[in-house]
């Protein structure tokens, strides 16, 4: 299992120096899931854990107004 996160952490960690070279703003990085905080660990400080993160964003979904349709 170490094996897996060692793997999976430096993926991570060269997606975000990919990603912080290519553009010019800050970005944030969140991780969730069950293993995250192992892996948060394994990688930068900046690297957050936010273990609803999907439940956030299923609630501002729901709060949008409905699409207009005009069919």
């Amino acid at each position: 299992q170490a094996g897996t996160l060692y793997s999976i952490s430096a993926t991570l960690e060269n997606l975000i120096r990919d990603l912080q070279q290519n553009f010019e703003h800050d970005i944030q990085f969140v991780i969730s899931g069950g293993d995250a905080e192992a892996i948060q660990a394994l990688l930068p400080d900046d690297v957050e854990v936010d273990a609803d993160i999907v439940l956030k964003g299923l609630k501002l979904y729901a709060k949008q107004p409905p699409a207009n349709s005009n069919s």
